[in-house]
C-alpha cells in the first residue's frame, strides 16, 4: 500500500495534513502505533482530537511571533493554553488600570526636572504599550521546498 511505501524509510520530521481522513479504525490504530514507536517530529494539521491525544507528548504553538511549548497531550495543551491566556489577560488588565492612573498624572503636565519625574514619564510610555496590547489570532503561512514521498 501507499502508506507502507511512505513509511519504509526512517524520518525525523513528518508533515501530515489530516492523516486520519479516509482511514478506517484499524489503519488509524496502526498509524498511532507506528508514530508512538518511532522518534519523529510531527507537523500536523488535523481536526482529530483523539489522534492528537494518542500521538502527541509535546505541542508547539507559534502565536504572535512567540513560541509556546506545552508538554503533554492535547487535553493538557488546551488546559495550559487557557491558563496562559487568562494570565496574559490579567496582566493586560493590570496594565490598563496602571495606565489610567499614570495618564491622570501625565495630564497634570508634570515637570521632568527630577530624576523621579523623568523615570515616571518614561515608565508611562512602557505602561501605555502594555495597556494597549490585545490578544489576537494570527495566521501563519509556511513555504517549504521539499520532495514528496
Amino acid at each position: 500500500t501507499l502508506i507502507d511505501i511512505g513509511f519504509d524509510h526512517k524520518h525525523t520530521l513528518l508533515m501530515m495534513d489530516e492523516p486520519t481522513n479516509h482511514l478506517d479504525v484499524e489503519m488509524i490504530e496502526w498509524l498511532e502505533h507506528y508514530l508512538n514507536q518511532e522518534k519523529v517530529t510531527l507537523l500536523l494539521v488535523t481536526h482529530d482530537r483523539y489522534f492528537l491525544d494518542a500521538v502527541c507528548d509535546e505541542i508547539w504553538e507559534l502565536e504572535r511571533e512567540k513560541l509556546h511549548v506545552y508538554r503533554g497531550d492535547y487535553e493538557n495543551y488546551l488546559d495550559k493554553k487557557a491558563a496562559r491566556i487568562e494570565s496574559e489577560l490579567s496582566s493586560i488588565d493590570k496594565a490598563r488600570n496602571e495606565y489610567r492612573k499614570e495618564l491622570e498624572w501625565m495630564r497634570k503636565q508634570p515637570k521632568a526636572r527630577t530624576t523621579k519625574s523623568k523615570s515616571r514619564i518614561d515608565n508611562f510610555y512602557e505602561v501605555e504599550n502594555r495597556a494597549k496590547q490585545k490578544i489576537e489570532d494570527a495566521q501563519l503561512q509556511l513555504q517549504v521546498k521539499m520532495s514528496r514521498l
